[in-house]
């Protein structure tokens, strides 16, 4: 099982371009709704590119540690949920 899981990450460092891309309704025949689950860019070290459709953008975690490689971001409608925070300095 580690050997399977250290290959898993090793994979997500060499990846270059990656899609997401979300769908409506469950996973399987479980209760679990596609596009209602959190996913983390964390691990994709090396992502120059990234295109994000039919998903929503705010449960994307980790875009910090691929904003200094990333290149291109593509955006597909993937908005609707993004709420504005203001802050105050």
């Amino acid at each position: 099982m580690v050997a399977d899981l250290g290959n898993t990450i090793d994979f997500l460092h060499r990846v270059h371009a990656l899609k997401i891309r979300g769908a409506k309704g469950y996973v399987g025949t479980s209760n679990i709704v596609w596009n209602s689950l959190s996913y983390s860019l964390h691990f994709c070290k090396n992502l120059l590119a990234l295109w994000i459709s039919d998903s929503d953008v705010s449960r994307v975690c980790g875009l910090g540690s691929v904003r200094r490689t990333l290149r291109r971001l593509v955006i597909h409608y993937s908005m609707n949920n993004l709420r504005y925070k203001e802050t105050v300095e």
